[in-house]
């Protein structure tokens, strides 16, 4: 018996099955979709909050965002898709749907979906260079200091730990950005 159980050597072959891809693609398709419900409530929340003519205590807020969270799922859906159809035809007119509806966001807290996207291109009308300036500007530097902190920590990530401590880094970071996204929220809808 003794020396069955030492010669024993576990079948750790994984077999994908269609079945097995169906459920990993499902629970994708879900965590996708509740970070995004989640997205769309924490938007509605944040610029109903900003854009309130009155001082209105945080409760009402939340609630008013619970509230917009249906209409700014379905722009968030439909922004994606525009942009994404607009990237596919050659990339530039992905940009420019970029540049006419960045203001979008801000007006679906006071109107519907496709009226908040007219308001929005018109409202870039005549400034849509300086506008998407704004937003590239903003990217690089949204990508270039998530670049700087790796490079910073990344020599410090040596041993058998590295990958905890890169997860661990990673949840850090993410966690303070949401965080820090109520504070730059304010700011950032002002610059534009």
């Amino acid at each position: 018996i003794l020396k069955e159980s030492l010669s024993f050597k576990p079948d750790l072959s994984f077999d994908v099955t269609r079945h097995t891809q169906i459920i990993i693609i499902s629970e994708i398709v879900f965590f996708i979709l509740c970070a995004e419900i989640l997205s769309a409530w924490n938007t509605g929340t944040i610029l109903s909050g900003i854009t309130a003519s009155k001082k209105m205590p945080i409760w009402n807020v939340v609630k008013q965002g619970v509230k917009l969270t249906p209409r700014f799922f379905g722009l968030h859906l439909l922004l994606g898709l525009i942009t994404l159809g607009g990237t596919m035809l050659f990339i530039i007119p992905g940009i420019i749907f970029t540049g006419w509806f960045a203001f979008a966001q801000l007006e679906a807290v006071d109107h519907g979906i496709i009226e908040s996207l007219r308001i929005s291109k018109r409202l870039v009308l005549g400034r849509w260079w300086a506008i998407i300036g704004r937003i590239i500007l903003a990217g690089i530097v949204a990508s270039v200091i998530p670049q700087c902190i790796t490079a910073f920590v990344n020599p410090t990530l040596a041993g058998k730990n590295m990958g905890v401590i890169a997860v661990a880094l990673i949840i850090v970071v993410y966690a303070a950005i949401l965080i820090l996204r109520i504070f730059f929220s304010a700011p950032w809808y002002i610059v534009f």
